[in-house]
């Protein structure tokens, strides 16, 4: 008799779950279809444009010629050298990032205002408690929010100096991540501009 009743407590606990689903499932489909903050969503995202591609590390490496270069050696005088003969690849996809940036914050701003329409009124319409409807709105608009897109992009400098013998090897090395690169590549604009109107000036003066 008690195999019995737990027989049957698990296949009610089964319908139960089955119809559970089902009707979430026709739920979230009404919602779908009746929606008009999916559809801004939507549309929102069909017309916002990122630059693609995965996070990347560029590595450099100088080998110093002395001891005392090694010693001397500023990790910002190397970064800037290496931003100035990378300004293909490095500053162009600082650039990129730095256009996602803003783009994915005016995203968020312009998604953020996207606001419900649904009422009482035409929840009983659709079938579906307007409670139940929120809630699987919500549940599906944070879903079909565009995911973070490339958004960092790193530079690890490494300096190195290996005795004439051999005996003793030397090493330094310093990370660098997207802000501090747009600081550097702002600052080397600025130095090459100046560098421009210097060799103006003499060419002038000459």
């Amino acid at each position: 008799m008690r195999e019995i009743i737990v027989i049957a407590a698990l296949i009610l606990a089964a319908v139960g779950l089955i119809i559970g689903v089902c009707v979430y499932r026709k739920h979230s489909k009404i919602v779908q279809k009746n929606s008009s903050r999916l559809r801004e969503l939507q549309a929102l995202n069909q017309r916002t444009m990122f630059y693609g591609g995965e996070v990347k590390t560029y590595e450099f490496q100088l080998e110093c010629a002395s001891k005392r270069q090694f010693d001397n050696l500023q990790f910002e005088e190397f970064l800037l050298s290496v931003l100035e003969e990378n300004r293909e690849n490095v500053m162009e996809k600082l650039q990129q990032i730095d256009c996602n940036r803003k783009n994915y914050a005016a995203y968020l701003r312009e998604s953020g205002l996207i606001v419900t329409l649904a009422t009482e009124e035409k929840c009983v319409q659709w079938q579906i408690p307007l409670k139940t409807f929120l809630k699987h709105e919500k549940r599906l608009f944070k879903k079909q929010l565009l995911k973070k897109p490339l958004w960092e992009i790193a530079v690890r400098l490494h300096i190195s100096y290996v005795s004439p013998q051999g005996k003793n090897t030397y090493e330094r090395e310093e990370d660098y991540a997207f802000e501090q690169l747009k600081y550097y590549s702002e600052r080397l604009s600025e130095l090459l501009q100046n560098r421009k109107t210097r060799q103006y000036q003499i060419r002038v003066e000459r």
